[in-house]
């Protein structure tokens, strides 16, 4: 995506400027397709990272270290990636409804879904229950 970006700033920007002139569209428009693909390039690393401390916190379970505090630190960032994912997401639906009014198929999918904001909440949810399982564990080690 990095190189793409650079690509259609430099080498493609005649051809880009081209196809958006051909559809009568402004040449702000090709600022948008740039702030596309910067907004689709930070969604794809905040998922990176999403799956980076998913990894991490299945191998801190599968080590039998389940209700520990870094696996709520885990959970509650999870959530924060999950909500900037959305929010470019919305970001991308605000782009694609600009360059419609341009094109007659920009062939990106624009349904918007409560699915992303409901993971979210479960994941700070669950970050909460893991807190409190930590505390738990720690209170029933002290009982020893």
């Amino acid at each position: 995506m990095i190189i793409g970006i650079f690509a259609v700033l430099t080498v493609e920007r005649a051809e880009v400027m081209t196809q958006v002139i051909s559809f009568d569209a402004p040449p702000s428009v090709f600022w948008l397709i740039v702030a596309a693909l910067v907004i689709v390039s930070a969604i794809l690393a905040t998922a990176l990272q999403f799956i980076r401390l998913l990894f991490r916190m299945v191998v801190s379970v599968d080590r039998g270290d389940t209700f520990i505090a870094v696996n709520a630190a885990r959970l509650a960032q999870m959530g924060w990636l999950i909500v900037l994912g959305q929010l470019g997401i919305l970001l991308i639906w605000a782009v694609e409804k600009v360059v419609d009014g341009y094109v007659d198929d920009t062939g990106i999918d624009t349904d918007l879904s409560l699915s992303g904001w409901l993971l979210a909440l479960v994941l700070f949810i669950l970050a909460r229950v893991f807190l409190r399982g930590t505390d738990l564990r720690a209170e029933l080690e002290g009982t020893f």
